[in-house]
C-alpha cells in the first residue's frame, strides 16, 4: 500500500467495522451483492409455507452472534490492519 495513502487512512481514523460479510455465519452467493442470508438466524415467512427460512441480511450488518471468518479477511489484503479490533457494545 502506498505509504501516503496509509498515513491519510490512519490520520482520519479509518476502520473496517465487523460486519456480516466476514462473519462465518453469513452466506453471500455473489461477491458483488449486498444481500445474503444468515446460517444461524431463521424465521417463518408469513406469505409462504414450508420450513423456516434463513434470515435475509445486508453485507454491512452486524449482530451479537458475529464470529470472525479468517478466510474472508484475506480479501482485505493490505487493508486488514484497519479492521476493528473490538466488538461493538451496541449498534449506533
Amino acid at each position: 500500500m502506498d505509504e501516503n495513502k496509509r498515513k491519510v487512512l490512519l490520520d482520519i481514523g479509518y476502520m473496517i467495522r465487523q460486519a456480516c460479510w466476514w462473519c462465518r455465519h453469513g452466506r453471500f452467493t455473489m461477491l458483488s451483492s449486498d444481500w445474503g442470508t444468515c446460517k444461524i438466524h431463521h424465521y417463518d415467512h408469513l406469505k409462504h409455507t414450508g420450513d423456516a427460512r434463513e434470515l435475509s441480511i445486508c453485507r454491512q450488518g452486524w449482530c451479537s452472534k458475529f464470529e470472525e471468518d479468517q478466510s474472508a479477511l484475506v480479501k482485505l489484503e493490505k487493508f486488514v490492519e484497519f479492521v476493528e479490533k473490538e466488538m461493538p457494545s451496541k449498534q449506533p
